[in-house]
Order: C-alpha cells, then structure tokens, then sequence
C-alpha cells in the first residue's frame, strides 16, 4: 500500500470521526484495500451511468413489472415494505469503446462512505452532488416511505459476526456519522437482533431473504413492517436476484410491460447474455465457455465464480446445475498505472452506488487476475479522475 496515502486517509477520517484512534483504524485499514493511483476516466460517463441506473429503477417502480412476479413473491412471503434500499451499487465493466456493461447489482455494497473520503484524501471532486451528510435524509426517507414520522431514529447496523468484517470500518463511521444527528445507533451480529428495539436496520447480513433459522426474528420484524429494512429482501428480488439477469435477457419478457422505449434501449444495451444452467443446456455451454463466465445465483462478491476459458472439466461439473448461471464474458478494462515497482497494467471494475435511481458515488476497484480480491499489490478501491 502506498504509506503516504493510507496515513492521509487515517488522517482524514480522524479528522471527521472522533472515535477512530491509531490503535481502531490500524487493524482495519489492511494492505491492498487502497489503490495508490486513480482510475482516469471521461466525465460523460457519469450522465450514462445515472440514465442507466435511473432506467432500473423505473423498472423496479413498474406495477407490470411486479406484478409479472407476483407467484414467485407470494411463494417467498415477500410484499412491498414501502421503503426501497439504501446502500445500492450497479457494478459496470467498460467495453473497448468505454460503454459501460452490467456486471451485477447488489443491494449491501460497501465502501460508500469510505470512498466518499478516499476522494478527499486523493484531492479529487467525485463529479456528483451527494455529500456524506446526504445520508440523514436517505435514512430519514426509508422511514418515511414506511409511514414512520420519528425524530431521532434508533439504528441497528447489523451482520454476521460484524467485527470480523473486512470492511468494519465502515460500520463504524456510519455509526459515528448517525450518531452525529442525534440519533441511537448500534452495531450487532445478526444472532443478537432480539435484544434490540430499534427503529431501522442498516442491514449487511448477506441471507438476503432471511431465510436462515438465525434470522427468523428479523424476517417476522421486515413482514410485519414492525422495523424498517434497508437493504430489503423485496427490493433484492426485484433487482439484485441474479435471476433478474437472466429474465431481463429472455426473449419476449418485455412483451407486456407498460415501459418506455428508450429506458427499455438503456438497460438492454447494458445487459450481457445471461442464461440458467440447466442440464439440458450442458454440452452447449461446454463447447462455449471460453465466451462464458459462471457464477452462483445466490451468492455474493467473487464466491465460486470461474471465467469459462480456465475452468476444469470437473469444477465444470460441480457447476453443471441450476443453481448457477453462465454469462456472457465481459473481460474487465484495463488500465496502466505507476506504482512504485514501476509501471503495471491493473483491471478495474466500477461500483455506481445509488439511492432511489439517484447515483451518488463511482469507485473503482483494482485488481490483477480472475476477480476483484482485495489481494493484488497496489491495488484496492480507487477514486475516478473525471476529464
């Protein structure tokens, strides 16, 4: 990790969160999680990435849309909570031409708030309007859109043993910047959510549907809309299922839809072919898997992901079910950066993070080999430099 830029981004984040000693941020801050260079990219992109998104959301809001799904929501308990979902990201990769193509979309990305202060520390603008304080009103929304009316709020930040996260960190400053409005904010592993009463969960735990027996409570709290969810597992249906991957790119699924033609362009124009792994389908996506990538349905980061052109004929077979999907290969862009071993050529991917289609935040993360990791030297999360 570059030295002068980790200490200047402890700095900064001591500066704004009083809580974040030496001895909280060493063992948070780890080798490899800060790119040392920015990703120079042109500033056009940034109008393209909120159309796009904002043509999702309109999607998600689309009553058609909906109710297209309505068996499959009714059979997983799932009915709309009101709120949506703060904390959401639409991952991009850049074709050739720098048009950007979906990755995925997650509805728990991290680093929002420690990329808006990695700008600060790079000394860049990060070309949108959000500033970090914006998340009082986003929080303050969720509830509102619940038909709560509460002044100061008490938020639970909560995960699967939450300080053995490699991004800790930001649990801390969200907590520290709630805390800063006034309002009660905790942070707590999913097994403890009953010993709290609380008005909003900040929720990280990556059982998106709550359907673990640890997570009975909470799932009961979201139905009943006795607690505010944000992320939730309805807007993680409509949007962040991998299995909405594979609907969006079927022919004739956008056959009834009551939906703009040129929102409808927008989001195709970014989908990459992707389709379900069935038995059937097996020597054919054999014979093309180095066009593919593969990747479970219901999982999250780089878990069991295996590009097509380097995956064994027995891995091949472990994934040869419909549990996994297999997509179109979108090799990630490629940028050459200084480094203090000298020049190297980095991959990149781009995290749009979003709020109610509202875009808010580019970051990029740097990597070498098969997938983002967090393990390539000198690489990590990177602000963009917009020209």
């Amino acid at each position: 990790m570059s030295t002068q830029l980790s200490q200047n981004y402890k700095s900064l984040l001591q500066s704004h969160f009083k809580s974040l000693d030496d001895s909280t941020l060493a063992p948070l801050i780890s080798d490899n999680l800060l790119c040392p260079s920015p990703v120079v990219l042109p500033k056009a992109l940034i109008s393209e990435f909120q159309q796009t998104i904002e043509a999702f959301f309109a999607l998600r809001s689309e009553s058609l849309y909906i109710r297209k799904y309505e068996t499959e929501l009714s059979s997983l308990g799932l009915a709309d909570p009101g709120n949506k979902s703060l904390f959401m990201s639409y991952d991009f990769h850049l074709t050739g031409d720098s048009k950007p193509k979906l990755v995925e979309i997650n509805t728990n990305a991290a680093f929002l708030t420690l990329g808006h202060y990695l700008y600060q520390a790079h000394n860049l603008k990060t070309g949108l309007e959000f500033e970090i304080e914006d998340l009082k009103d986003c929080f303050a929304n969720e509830l509102k859109l619940q038909g709560k009316d509460i002044a100061k709020p008490h938020v639970l930040i909560v995960d699967e043993n939450p300080r053995e996260q490699k991004l800790f960190l930001e649990f801390l400053i969200v907590q520290e910047l709630l805390q800063s409005f006034g309002w009660d904010c905790s942070i707590d592993d999913v097994a403890n959510y009953e010993r709290h009463k609380v008005d909003i969960v900040y929720n990280r735990y990556t059982d998106f549907y709550l359907q673990e027996s640890i997570a009975k409570k909470m799932r009961n709290d979201f139905l009943n809309r006795t607690t505010c969810f944000t992320p939730n597992p309805f807007e993680y249906f409509l949007l962040a299922d991998k299995q909405r991957m594979i609907d969006w790119t079927q022919d004739g699924f956008w056959d009834n839809l009551s939906f703009p033609d040129d929102q409808r362009a927008r989001i195709q124009n970014v989908l990459p072919k992707t389709i379900s792994f069935k038995p059937e389908l097996k020597e054919e996506i054999w014979s093309q898997r180095k066009n593919l990538f593969f990747k479970p349905k219901n999982s999250f980061g780089s878990k069991q992901s295996y590009k097509g052109a380097s995956v064994s004929k027995k891995v091949f077979e472990e994934v040869a079910n419909e549990s996994f999907l297999a997509q179109e290969l979108l090799p990630a862009p490629e940028t050459l950066m200084e480094t203090p071993d000298g020049s190297q050529n980095f991959k990149f991917d781009l995290r749009c993070y979003a709020y109610c289609g509202q875009l808010q935040l580019v970051i990029a993360r740097v990597y070498q080999g098969q997938v983002t990791n967090l393990k390539t030297k000198w690489g990590g999360f990177a602000p963009i430099k917009w020209i």
